[in-house]
């Protein structure tokens, strides 16, 4: 079987007031948990399983084969347009439960260890599932709350080319 077909997608961005990852064309005017609206200054891309329906629409794929370290159980919430870890429960955002409808299968390099500082690796909430930065001036998840690491020896870069450290 030979590895998945994927596709780079641009237009993703860490909010520098919560620290949440979002789709910035379609998350530029939602509520921040923060306050405000989310605030965005970098731009950045994602890889993503080139999958799509008859008409043509991105669709989910279960278990892709994928490279070695990387992680294909991410996907868009079409309520908050942020991407978070597709699990069981599915976890929460501030509309309620993330909904991966409409979503493609989006892949994330999974490392072991520390990341070098300032080198755009983010982490897993376990409150929230979403993906975030780790910003020097704190995050923000559901409830007015921190962002909590799912796994602090572990950390995600979003291209296999990101600086890692083993």
């Amino acid at each position: 079987m030979s590895k998945t077909q994927t596709k780079e997608q641009p237009g993703w961005g860490t909010c520098t007031q919560c620290g949440g990852l979002f789709f910035k064309p379609h998350a530029k005017t939602r509520a921040c948990k923060a306050g405000g609206v989310h605030q965005f200054v970098d731009e950045r891309k994602l890889l993503y399983v080139d999958a799509v329906d008859a008409n043509g629409n991105d669709i989910w794929v279960d278990n892709p084969q994928v490279g070695a370290n990387q992680e294909a159980s991410w996907a868009w919430c079409e309520k908050c347009r942020g991407l978070f870890f597709v699990s069981n429960n599915g976890g929460l955002c501030q509309n309620g439960k993330h909904d991966k409808t409409g979503s493609s299968t989006y892949l994330l390099t999974k490392v072991n260890g520390t990341p070098n500082p300032g080198s755009g690796s983010y982490y897993q909430c376990s409150r929230c599932f979403g993906l975030y930065a780790d910003l020097a001036s704190g995050t923000k998840c559901n409830g007015g709350k921190a962002h909590e690491h799912r796994n602090a020896n572990q950390y995600y870069t979003l291209d296999p080319d990101d600086d890692i450290v083993d």
